[in-house]
């Protein structure tokens, strides 16, 4: 459903100059020589020119073509992309709770990929695995309790909460959840998203996923945000020209039928950002004032289609109708019974207490005329 092909070029920051210049920093000497040598060979921009193919599901760099040669161990790949080996392809090995035992774990993620914590952020809490995948949740919710969903490809656990109620294009009635200000809320605002302060800080908005980021060995120097930097700080979207956040488009939303869990609606909002600075010894770096430059946001969404509504509603909703009409209609007959016998007893008894004035009444009058005959 894209709006344009898969031929369209765009120029975007050089994911593969930014992660190998980054880490010459860090790396052993030999291998900050081979990257210094195989950038200048291969004229290695600040910018590059791709499709939109490219970008996504990867193309054969010419630098890690090169340093692959060089370094075989360091070097593993020479293909970059930012979804490379994601199309098509399952992200991991889930373990999950199936609710048999106890129904309000329906669906929560017990292991991924044989663990119960994330390696790649410094706290015990920041790495838990918490919540679903996201797509059921367990049934019966209350507006109070809290929905914890896992994303795999920011590598953190993201909290959500109830927001407002709301209708589909099916006519069924969800209950929103999104994420609170706190989740994208610095680590002085927030001091439990310290944990995520690996290897450095950031300010509202933006969390350093380069840990979790990699290119080879390498770490790509990228931070996520909410798109157009939607409750970010304002330096973040003052920095870039064209920021227009708003919450309809940019928020990410969860809408889930209450009594059964099921997500029936949802919206996931990504943005990707490459960290840019000046380089010492890399003149093209050198007229750049530091900022984190958007490559591209995302909105993964799905909305149950037409066939898989009818199914619920007749399988579900129309039966909890039906079963709801009886109800009422049981209670009101219930109900109606209990007037009529209330009724039916007062008559009763208002019939007895006038028998009994019209026995009272005949024997006073006996008793009278036997005295006056006597």
């Amino acid at each position: 459903m894209s709006v344009g092909p898969e031929s369209d070029r765009f120029i975007s920051p050089n994911p593969v100059f930014w992660s190998l210049i980054t880490a010459l920093k860090w790396e052993e000497p030999v291998i900050s020589k081979i990257i210094s040598y195989v950038t200048a060979l291969t004229e290695e921009d600040v910018f590059m020119n791709r499709t939109v193919k490219e970008l996504l599901w990867g193309y054969q760099d010419r630098a890690l073509h090169i340093a692959k040669g060089l370094a075989p161990d360091w070097f593993y790949t020479d293909i970059a992309g930012y979804f490379i080996n994601k199309n098509a392809t399952n992200d991991g090995v889930y373990t999950i709770f199936t609710g048999e035992n106890d129904i309000t774990k329906l669906g929560h993620i017990d292991q991924y990929n044989g663990s119960r914590y994330l390696t790649c952020w410094s706290s015990k809490w920041a790495n838990m695995i918490n919540g679903t995948d996201a797509t059921i949740n367990p049934p019966f919710a209350k507006k109070s309790r809290v929905s914890y969903a896992f994303a795999s490809d920011i590598c953190r656990s993201i909290e959500g909460i109830y927001a407002e109620e709301v209708t589909d294009s099916h006519g069924f009635t969800l209950w929103r959840y999104t994420a609170p200000d706190s989740y994208v809320a610095n680590a002085t605002v927030n001091p439990d998203n310290k944990g995520f302060c690996t290897p450095n800080c950031l300010d509202k908005g933006l969390i350093n996923v380069s840990n979790c980021q990699t290119i080879d060995f390498f770490h790509i120097p990228v931070a996520i945000s909410l798109p157009h930097f939607y409750l970010g700080a304002e330096k973040y979207q003052k920095a870039v020209i064209g920021m227009r956040p708003n919450k309809e488009e940019h928020q990410t939303i969860i809408d889930a039928e209450p009594n059964i869990g099921w997500v029936l609606r949802a919206a996931k909002r990504i943005q990707i950002n490459l960290y840019m600075q000046p380089i010492e010894g890399f003149d093209t770096t050198s007229g750049i004032t530091p900022v984190f430059l958007p490559v591209l946001w995302l909105n993964e969404s799905a909305v149950i289609d037409e066939k898989n509504a009818k199914m619920l509603q007749n399988m579900l909703f129309t039966p909890l109708k039906v079963v709801h009409v009886m109800e009422i209609v049981l209670i009101s007959g219930g109900s109606l019974l209990v007037v009529v016998s209330l009724i039916y007893i007062i008559c009763k008894r208002q019939k007895r207490k006038w028998a009994q004035k019209d026995i009272n009444s005949d024997t006073s009058h006996l008793i009278s005329n036997g005295s006056s005959h006597t």
